[in-house]
Parts: structure tokens; C-alpha cells; sequence
């Protein structure tokens, strides 16, 4: 190993005045080297505990603090100094502190900058992230006044300066000073106890005259609130005063055009122009989307977005809901959404529109907007008995009922997962514990409430069961099959049924029409509702009903494995083959003699029959065995890789597959193509990093993902950095007596020892 890097001088290292030296050619030998975590690992140099930097270059006693962007704080000879993510030093190890104050956001990048602030005898300073000198070390206090401004504190007032250049801009003379949060790109200042604001080139937006500024959640940006001797009024963001302070309170309306105000314990509207709409009257107020519910003492009533009480005063209770069910506390963007209200008196509820149009009777004991298969209804409850209306106060289902599910799909009483598009149309309904069925589209009665469960086999037909005994209705209510005693009916379609009944004779199964003629029928078919489904199928689409694939039924009876019925129910056998599977796409995993392939209709052999066995490797993949051998091909039967390995593993969930061949081990990828050759005893691979761990002969080396060597197998030990996230470099390795570090170039940093940092080092 050549080492062509940076390296310390032994001689003086006891002042360790690094960074180090550029000039020696050999490594300097420390006490120990630990495993990288991070942006150091830990060392040991003659005798003194120190951290070294991931670049090589600097050795810390301490760090400090860690910044975005790859800065870091330290100690060197208890004097602190920063350096960036290369190692080079921006901040001289020569100040009493040293801070990195700095913003990383993702989401909003305009949002982001990096500085440093440094502290000597008493004063500070600052330094952009390449080190250039902002502020001289004389001021008191350093920090961020916003991403493009530095503020800082001289004789006990403030000011700000440019974060880019570090020219002032405002001299030192408020008190405090802070990026305001109720105007963007406006500055907070303080003087004299009093509040004003500023603009960033120091001109004062508002006299400096207030007691407070805040936001009363107006979306637009356009109005504050102020406040002056504890009352409050509304200023435009020009500055300019809209309103006196008048009011106890200002809050948002239920509109952009609304406010709502407080005076005197009682509250009314303005427009955003300051006029009085509803003079202040309601002992409370609380916004519920676009209305506000009032209340007068211990009866409420709604003011709508525009400001008229549109529903007296009168009520005991209000619910503000949306046309999805949902209650609404809190102001919203309406968009797509309706409001309605639901008001009550003495224990009865009823239902208005957002003008305050009657559209339900305050009449019902229980009243809410709920959600039937993405379909809104209003379920009402009186006198113990259930029904439904439309939005409009339209009746689809009269209050007569013991109990309806108009807001559950599925159940075991009612299952509706096959009904198809227009299962809202239907809803469960029930009376005396039996189960019927009604149509809210036609407003007629399907099924009458005589049944324990109703359940949808497709789009067009549905059973029913009460106790043992099944029928088969179509979505009309007609009865095309049953009461059926034990047995049952299995629709694979809304042309086809599987009828399984049993008699004296014993059970028979047969594939019948709606008719009822019998299309084919075999005692000896033991039909099973649910499948596995053919490991041809992807598992997005790997369904459980048993139904007809690419046209054919497999039928199991007599012990047969490769008998069919197609959907006339003609038998379709496969005679040249003992077991033919599900088939899918046109394909279908066929075997004969113990040995197994793919065949299309067609009985053409897509992937020859010469297999031992085939299983599925991931999602898209088939792994082929023969013997001890294996191999990999694609579920249309195209061979990938070779049927020649002595073993194939998916690595986690890529399109990398680990082989063994001759005992070494390999890795190929989707295309068969070789990314690692099989000359390893381990190829470990690590998803965080993306990286390959290769062992050889008990020597260790890494490679990229796409397998290109990054450092060869010629080290007894290998220990990547254990840092958070995708860090793998430096990575401490050991070749002889010798541990050093590796850069990702596979370069030797300038340290090396004999032993490496054990636990209680």
C-alpha cells in the first residue's frame, strides 16, 4: 500500500497544532484508531485522546457543535475553530466559543443559509462557511435575524447587517430586534418598550409606537392586528391603520370578507374596510367553516359568510357539517365541500342548508350526514326507527326500519364487495333480527327482511342465507335458485353458477346457467370457493375467488390435475401432462414425470417440462431448479439466468440475485448480467449504503452497487463508518499489524497503529 495523502510530523505532536502537515510522505502512528461514526472516529496520539476528521486532514480535541452542510465546531488546545465538510479549517482554533448557526429545509429552500459566529475575550464575530470575516469579533451578541440578514448587539441595543457580505445596514438602537412573524420579510424592532417594524434596508415600516402586532389567521397576508393601551385595531400591511383600537379581540371570520370583533364581552362583525356589518350582540362566537355559530345566553343560532343570521337564536344546539360527514370546528378553505346544519330543540333535530333553508322537520330524535360508499345520506332516527334522505331532504328510505348500515361496506351480516359500481344504490336493511335489501336509486324493496346474511357474489346476483338454508337472487329480487337446504351456490360470473348439493345419492357439483341448466357436473368435484391463484399472476392482481382465468375452470375430481372446463362447460383436458395449474395471460405451469415447466393453450412448451420444481422469486421472477442446480426466469418463461448455480437468492427487494457457484458466491442482476463474478465467500450487501461487503479467502473489501471494486479484498478487517444515514467512507481496515483508514477513493488517511479502539478504550 502506497500512501499518497497527508500525514502529521511524530516530532511535536504533544502541541498537535493541526491541521496536519502536507509535507511528510509517511503516515504518523497513533496509540489506536476507532471505527468511523459520522464525521470522526476516535484516536489515540501518543498517549492523548483526540477526533479525527473524516477528510484526514484535522485532529480535534473535542467537538463541538455540528451545523448543516457539513460544519463542524471544536477544541484544539482549549481554543475552538470550526472546519467544512473537506477538512479545511475556516474558523483558526484560536477563540474562547465557537457556534455554526445554519438551516436546512427541505421543503423551503429559500429559507436555508450557513454562517459562523466566534467568540474572543468577551466579543463576537462572524465568518460566512468559506471563512471570510462578516463581523469583527465587537459586538456582544451574534445571531440570525432571518436567511438574509445577521443581527447583532453593541453597548445593549441592535442592529443588522448583510448575511452575504456582512455590510451594516441597520447601526445598533432597539432594544430587540426579530423577523416578524405576522408580515414576511418585515423585522420586529423594540425601543423604549414599544414595538414598531422595519424593512430590511432599516426604514421603519410603523412608527415605533405599539404594544404588539399579531396575525388573526388572515390567509392574504393583507391585514394585522395592533394593539395600543390593551385594546386592538387593524392595520393593511402598508402600515396604515384600517381601524382605531377598539376591540377586545380580533379573530378571523367565516370569510375573507369577515372579521370578527369584541367589545365590551360581546361580539360582531366588520369587513376588511373596518365597517360594522353585525353591530357586537352574541355572548359567543365560534367559526365553524364558512358560518359562525352565536350564541345569545344559552341559545345559539349561525351567521353565514356574508354576515346575516341566517338562523335565529333560538336553538339549543348546532353542528356546522360537511357534505362528507365530517363536523366543522375550525375555519376551511370551502372548495368542493357543502355545509349543513344541524339544529336542535328540546332534544329534536333538523336539518338546514347554509342560507338556512328547512330541509329536514325538527323532528328526529338523531339527525347526521354520514357516508355510504362515498355516496353522502342523511340517517335519521325516530321513535327508534331508521331511515335516510338525500342533501335536499329528499326521503330514499322511509323511518320504518329497526336498523340500516349506511355507512359500512362490508360485514358478515351484509358483504357488498362484489356488487360493482353501483353499490351505493343498495343498502342492508333490517327488522325483527332478519336482514333485507333496498334500492335507494328505484325506492323499492330488493330482498324483504327474512334473512341472517346477504351477500354479493357479483355485480348481478346475490345469496342469501337464513340458518342452512341459501338462495340466489339477481340484483332485482328475483329468485333463480333455492331455499336450498345445506349445499350452496357459487356465481362465478352473472351467466354462471357452481351449485354443490347433496342427496341420497351423495354430493353432486355442477356449472349451471341462471336458467338452471346444468352446463357440467361431476360427483367426484370438490370445488373450492377460494384459490391461491398461479404464481404466474402478480400479487397486485392475485385474487382468492375462484373464477374462470383466460376462459378455463380447473376442475379437481378423480384424483386429476389437468382437467378443464371452459365457459360452455366443455371439459379441456391436457393429456400429455399430470398437473396443468391456473392459467394466466395464456400460461400455465405444467408438469409431468416430476418435472415441471410453462405450457400455452396451445400445449406448447413456452419453457421446457425439465424442471424439479418451480417457485416464485419475488414479484416477477421464477426460480428453476434441476438436481442441486438453479437458475431464473420470468414468468413468460424467458430464462434469465442459467439454470448452473447452487443457489439463487433475491437480495431484499431489488433486482439483484446472490449465486453460488464452485462455493464462491456472486451476485447477477435482473438481465442475468454478472455484477459481482462468483469468486467470494461473501458478498454481504447493505441497502442504507448501497454498497457490497466482499470476503475472499478471509480478506475483506467493498464494491459499489453497480459492482465496480472500490476497494479490493486484501484487508483482515474491514468496519465501515456507522454514522446515521448512507455514510460508508472512512471505513477502518486492517492489512498485516497494521490498521489504517480509507478514503471512498480507497486513499490511506495519514494515521495508522497496531491496535484498534476496544471497548473500555
Amino acid at each position: 500500500m502506497k500512501w499518497n495523502c497527508l500525514s502529521v510530523l511524530l516530532a511535536g505532536l504533544s502541541a498537535l497544532a493541526l491541521p496536519v502537515s502536507a509535507q511528510s510522505p509517511q503516515p504518523a502512528v497513533a496509540d489506536y484508531l476507532g471505527n468511523f461514526d459520522g464525521v470522526f472516529a476516535p484516536v489515540m496520539v501518543q498517549h492523548q485522546k483526540k477526533w479525527l476528521h473524516a477528510s484526514g486532514k484535522v485532529l480535534l480535541d473535542k467537538t463541538s457543535h455540528y451545523g448543516y452542510y457539513g460544519i463542524v465546531s471544536g477544541i484544539q488546545q482549549d481554543a475552538y475553530g470550526a472546519l467544512n465538510r473537506h477538512g479545511k479549517v475556516i474558523v483558526p482554533f484560536k477563540y474562547d466559543a465557537v457556534e455554526i448557526k445554519s438551516e436546512d429545509k427541505m421543503d423551503n429552500p429559500d429559507n436555508n443559509y450557513c454562517f459562523v459566529t466566534f467568540k474572543l475575550n468577551g466579543k463576537t464575530g462572524a465568518a460566512d462557511s468559506s471563512g471570510n470575516i462578516l463581523l469583527e469579533p465587537v459586538y456582544e451578541d451574534v445571531d440570525a435575524l432571518n436567511p438574509r440578514l445577521i443581527k447583532f448587539r453593541k453597548n445593549g441595543l441592535w442592529g443588522w447587517a448583510e448575511m452575504k457580505t456582512g455590510k451594516v445596514i441597520q447601526t445598533p438602537e432597539y432594544e430587540s430586534v426579530h423577523n416578524s412573524y405576522v408580515l414576511p420579510g418585515i423585522i420586529s424592532v423594540t425601543r423604549n418598550g414599544l414595538t414598531g417594524l422595519a424593512r430590511h434596508d432599516g426604514s421603519l415600516l410603523t412608527p415605533v409606537r405599539y404594544h404588539q402586532f399579531y396575525s388573526f389567521g388572515d390567509k392574504s397576508g393583507d391585514l394585522i392586528c395592533y394593539t395600543l393601551n390593551n385594546k386592538s385595531g387593524i392595520m393593511d400591511k402598508n402600515g396604515k391603520e384600517v381601524t382605531p383600537a377598539l376591540y377586545n379581540r380580533i379573530a378571523a371570520g367565516p370569510s375573507p370578507a369577515l372579521l370578527m370583533v369584541e367589545q365590551q364581552d360581546k361580539t360582531g362583525f366588520i369587513n376588511r374596510e373596518g365597517k360594522t356589518i353585525l353591530a357586537p350582540q352574541y355572548s359567543k362566537a365560534f367559526v365553524n367553516a364558512s358560518l359562525v355559530v352565536v350564541w345569545k345566553g344559552d341559545k345559539c343560532g349561525v351567521v353565514n359568510a356574508a354576515g346575516k343570521e341566517v338562523l335565529p337564536t333560538v336553538h339549543d344546539e348546532i353542528e356546522v357539517m360537511d357534505n362528507r360527514g365530517n363536523g366543522a370546528y375550525a375555519p376551511r378553505d370551502t372548495d368542493s365541500l357543502t355545509y349543513f346544519i344541524v339544529a336542535k330543540k328540546a332534544g329534536l333535530a333538523g336539518l338546514f342548508s347554509a342560507a338556512g333553508k328547512p330541509l329536514l322537520p325538527v323532528e328526529y330524535h338523531f339527525l347526521r350526514i354520514v357516508m355510504h360508499h362515498q355516496r353522502p345520506v342523511v340517517m335519521m332516527i325516530k321513535d327508534k326507527k331508521a331511515g335516510l334522505a338525500d342533501l335536499s331532504g329528499k326521503i330514499l328510505l322511509p323511518v320504518s326500519w329497526d336498523n340500516i348500515m349506511a355507512s359500512y361496506g362490508t360485514g358478515y351480516t351484509y358483504n357488498d364487495d362484489r356488487a360493482g359500481a353501483d353499490k351505493s344504490d343498495f343498502i342492508m336493511v333490517s327488522r325483527k333480527e332478519k336482514v333485507g335489501l333496498y334500492n335507494l336509486a328505484t325506492g323499492r324493496e330488493v330482498l324483504p327482511p327474512a334473512f341472517t346474511t346477504i351477500t354479493w357474489k357479483s355485480s348481478g346476483l346475490l345469496e342469501t342465507r337464513d340458518g342452512d338454508t341459501s338462495s340466489i337472487f339477481t340484483r332485482n329480487g328475483e329468485r333463480i335458485r333455492g331455499p336450498k337446504l345445506y349445499g350452496f351456490f357459487h356465481p362465478l360470473s352473472n351467466d354462471l353458477l357452481v351449485e354443490t348439493t347433496y342427496g341420497d345419492n351423495g354430493r353432486l357439483t355442477a356449472l349451471t346457467d341462471p336458467s338452471g341448466k346444468k352446463l357440467y357436473e361431476n360427483k367426484d368435484w370438490e370445488f373450492n370457493t377460494y384459490t391461491n391463484g398461479s404464481i404466474l399472476r402478480p400479487a397486485a392482481v392475485r385474487r382468492l375467488d375462484t373464477t374462470f382465468t383466460d376462459g378455463l375452470l380447473k376442475i379437481t375430481a378423480n384424483r386429476k390435475d389437468n382437467l378443464f372446463i371452459d365457459r360452455q362447460g366443455n371439459p379441456v383436458t391436457f393429456d400429455q401432462y399430470a398437473y396443468v395449474g391456473e392459467f394466466w395471460n395464456g400460461l400455465a405451469i405444467a408438469g409431468k414425470d416430476g418435472k415441471y415447466g410453462i405450457i400455452n393453450r396451445k400445449q406448447e412448451e413456452v419453457l421446457p417440462v425439465i424442471y424439479d420444481n418451480i417457485t416464485e422469486l419475488g414479484d416477477k421472477m421464477l426460480k428453476l431448479s434441476q438436481g442441486e442446480r438453479f437458475g431464473v426466469a420470468k414468468k413468460d418463461g424467458t430464462v434469465i439466468i442459467p439454470v448452473q448455480y447452487a443457489s439463487i437468492r433475491q437480495i431484499y427487494d431489488t433486482t439483484l440475485y446472490e449465486v453460488t457457484l464452485n462455493r464462491k458466491l456472486g451476485v447477477l442482476n435482473g438481465a442475468g448480467q454478472t455484477v459481482i463474478p462468483t469468486e467470494y465467500d461473501e458478498a454481504g450487501y447493505s441497502s442504507s449504503g448501497k454498497y457490497f461487503k466482499l470476503t475472499r479467502n478471509g480478506k475483506n473489501g467493498l464494491a459499489d452497487a453497480s459492482g465496480k471494486v472500490i476497494i479490493p479484498a486484501e484487508y483482515e478487517v474491514l468496519n465501515t463508518n456507522r454514522g446515521y444515514g448512507n455514510r460508508t467512507f472512512p471505513v477502518l481496515v486492517k492489512q498485516g499489524e497494521w490498521y489504517f483508514y480509507l478514503d471512498q477513493q480507497g486513499n490511506p488517511l495519514p494515521f495508522k497503529s497496531k491496535k484498534e479502539k476496544g471497548y473500555n478504550d
